[in-house]
């Protein structure tokens, strides 16, 4: 089974019991990379700080690599914040109300003409509030939502994908998970397969560990595949300024578009490299694009 679109969602919710509740038409979506242009989504961070002023000549992309031409837009346009969040029965108790607090706290940092769409997991899946532009909306399903059950992170991120691909022109994913998958239908191959596709930027959020863990290296894969960042949020009262730092970050990473030149095939997968000129700072990026005939 490999998802290739926004229109597998249906028989996602069919098989993983799904509830929506209120707001947009999931089979509405569509891609926004075309063959003409190119978006690539880039932070830029020195010491951990995103790193601001920069220009189209401080940049240099390569598609396939060969060196692109490339414009720039340093954006704060309208972002839609897609929250998953993890339901399960491990964050029951004072974590799930310090996950509620801080995800109130996101959307109170929403700005006019933003929107929010809220997801919560464990089995089933609920979709709330899709694409809601009051955080009043976002803040009555989270007094709905109580934890239980065991974790379908795999099939929350496709859900929260394929929620990505609507009209807004940027969409961010803050995805809060101690990684533990045990409960999805859908294969790890075929949903990192489907973020390829996608422009959503992923930022997993997950609990401090001693050690590293097979759900940090599957986090760590979905926001490399994604171009964001992999975070431990550390204490628990420390979550609410973790989700708006996440929001403030995103504001600050710069739109680099380009039409492909020199590139041979266009039907595939294309590397992408990205590195500043000049510059010092810690470029992050998504590594590719399929381009829409291999979509």
């Amino acid at each position: 089974m490999t998802p290739s679109s926004a229109s597998f969602l249906p028989v996602l919710i069919t098989c993983a019991g799904v509830l929506l509740t209120g707001g947009a038409d999931p089979q509405k979506t569509t891609f926004r990379s075309s063959v003409d242009a190119v978006v690539v989504d880039v932070l830029v961070t020195d010491r951990g700080k995103p790193v601001s002023g920069l220009t189209a000549d401080d940049f240099e992309l390569r598609d396939e690599g060969v060196r692109q031409r490339i414009e720039l837009s340093a954006t704060a346009s309208n972002v839609h914040v897609i929250l998953a969040l993890d339901a399960s029965g491990s964050v029951a108790g004072d974590e799930l109300n310090h996950l509620k607090r801080a995800t109130r706290a996101l959307t109170g940092a929403l700005q006019p003409g933003d929107s929010a769409s809220f997801v919560s997991f464990s089995r089933p899946i609920r979709l709330f509030a899709l694409n809601a532009t009051d955080p009043a909306v976002v803040d009555r399903a989270l007094d709905s939502v109580e934890a239980g059950g065991r974790t379908g992170l795999l099939d929350a991120l496709y859900a929260s994908i394929a929620l990505s691909a609507v009209d807004a022109p940027r969409s961010l994913l803050l995805l809060f998970s101690d990684g533990g998958e045990n409960a999805s239908w859908l294969a790890q191959d075929s949903v990192l397969e489907s973020l390829k596709r996608e422009t959503v930027v992923v930022y997993p959020i997950a609990p401090p560990r001693d050690a590293p863990s097979a759900g940090d290296r599957l986090l760590g894969q979905i926001a490399e595949t994604s171009g964001g960042q992999l975070l431990h949020a550390g204490a628990d009262n420390k979550l609410p300024s973790v989700f708006v730092s996440i929001l403030n970050e995103f504001r600050a990473r710069y739109l680099l578009t380009y039409t492909p030149t020199g590139v041979t095939s266009r039907s595939r997968w294309h590397r992408l490299t990205v590195n500043l000129k000049g510059k010092s700072g810690r470029v992050t990026a998504r590594p590719g694009y399929f381009t829409p005939q291999n979509r």
